[in-house]
């Protein structure tokens, strides 16, 4: 098994790196992380300048909403893989694999709802995502994924709140709303 490296986490610096034994059942290796400051940092964790604090007051001060916030903020709050096809008489999808989100439904051709379970911590996340798209005579085409709009002519979200999302697929050529058999979506930060 080969060493691994993580060496670009910023700030913080671990000065002769965090060893850590690895094994994969045959071989043992090492992790190493040499610099993990902008994981979290004092003001992340609601700090603020530590040194004119005393270590109680530092520890009365870490609590766990601060540290998941701060860690929440820097990874995948939710994704999901669906089926925009396959939908039952309510219009909800079947989903292939998830994390946070509770359901998808299918409003109208190219239309869903995301739904998180639970709820995010705020509504200022954002979204990546592709789907696969129509391919007559097995020409491949390329697909639109957009948040849907709150009415023709703006530039605003119709619906991005901290229980759920609206996005639009589309046919690139067309730019018209079209269903794909395969969706997947990510949901950063919050």
């Amino acid at each position: 098994m080969a060493d691994i490296t993580i060496s670009d986490l910023s700030n913080l610096t671990v000065s002769s790196g965090l060893l850590l034994p690895v094994s994969n059942g045959t071989t043992t290796g090492k992790l190493t992380i040499g610099d993990i400051n902008s994981l979290v940092t004092k003001t992340s964790l609601g700090l603020g300048n530590v040194e004119d604090k005393s270590s109680a007051t530092i520890r009365s001060e870490i609590t766990s909403s601060n540290v998941t916030n701060a860690l929440l903020k820097q990874v995948v709050s939710a994704w999901v893989n669906f089926n925009g096809k396959v939908y039952d008489a309510q219009g909800n999808c079947l989903i292939n694999s998830q994390f946070g989100i509770g359901s998808v439904k299918r409003n109208s051709n190219g239309d869903y709802t995301l739904n998180f379970l639970p709820a995010l911590p705020g509504s200022n996340y954002a979204l990546a995502g592709f789907s696969v798209a129509f391919a007559a005579n097995n020409v491949s085409g390329t697909s639109q994924l957009c948040l849907y709009p709150s009415g023709n002519g703006t530039y605003l979200a119709g619906l991005k709140t901290e229980s759920q999302v609206r996005v639009l697929v589309g046919n690139d050529n067309t730019g018209a709303p079209t269903d794909s058999g395969n969706i997947s979506i990510l949901v950063l930060g919050y």
